[in-house]
């Protein structure tokens, strides 16, 4: 995102594995460290190793006055209240915002856009009731225990969990996870192996926004389609032809790419 906003070359680490790798950072780097909690400590390592090769630290955190805002030199303070699961959809969401700051901190046009238009955006997709509708244990065409591959184009696909069903959360007073294995790719990538796993039992959730990769998506689509897997797309583009091929659509506002 930093990339195609300000065109500034950017690199994405695991806290986990950013200091084995010895990257090559000076005085002339800026590391942006992204933690909830404020208290990782594999973040904390990785801030410290760029510390010492003189790199500028930026933290990106919902905890004020945690270890990570502490060691670093400036902090974007997330604010979202206490964290209630370890799939913490609020932190995640505006931290990716934050992100957004990051290239646009004085507000002009793509920043004004989100700070106006992002409450309206999530409204509009957690009071959907169509979000509730695919439930993959109580669904008889998906089968309980199989990994889903989530795909999109050009696009972050961080490893996912779905959703525990409605009395379950009720019951555990907080969001849950499903502990169904779910695999992230790139619509890219899913020739090169995922697409071999895919049966009717298979559910493929698929990001395809209406960008100008929408059509390349597509075709990865009728691949999986033709494996008979079964196609959850969340789009703000339903057409004709992804209607045609997708079990299940989600659709969400329109907005910018980021």
């Amino acid at each position: 995102m930093i990339e195609h906003l300000a065109a500034i070359p950017v690199e994405v680490d695991y806290s986990s594995e950013f200091r084995y790798r010895r990257p090559p950072i000076d005085d002339r780097t800026m590391i942006i460290a992204v933690s909830q909690s404020g208290e990782t400590a594999d973040t904390i390592a990785a801030m410290e190793e760029g510390r010492a090769r003189g790199a500028h630290l930026l933290a990106i955190t919902n905890t004020v006055d945690s270890s990570i805002a502490r060691k670093a030199d400036a902090q974007l303070y997330t604010r979202c209240g206490p964290e209630t699961s370890v799939t913490t959809t609020k932190c995640f969401s505006h931290a990716a915002r934050g992100l957004l700051s990051v290239r646009d901190p004085s507000g002009s046009a793509d920043g004004t856009y989100f700070r106006v238009r992002f409450p309206h955006f999530v409204g509009a997709c957690v009071g959907d009731s169509r979000t509730d509708q695919i439930n993959l244990r109580e669904r008889a065409e998906y089968s309980a225990d199989r990994a889903q591959i989530r795909a999109g184009a050009r696009l972050p696909v961080p490893r996912t969990r779905y959703q525990l069903p409605d009395r379950a959360r009720r019951r555990t007073q907080a969001e849950g996870n499903s502990y169904i294995h779910a695999e992230g790719y790139s619509a890219g990538e899913m020739k090169h192996g995922p697409i071999a796993l895919i049966d009717d039992k298979m559910p493929v959730v698929v990001i395809i926004p209406n960008d100008d990769l929408f059509e390349k998506s597509m075709s990865n689509l009728k691949e999986v389609e033709s494996r008979n897997g079964r196609i959850i797309a969340v789009t703000n583009h339903a057409t004709a032809e992804l209607k045609s091929v997708a079990a299940e659509i989600i659709e969400v506002p329109e907005t910018n790419g980021c």
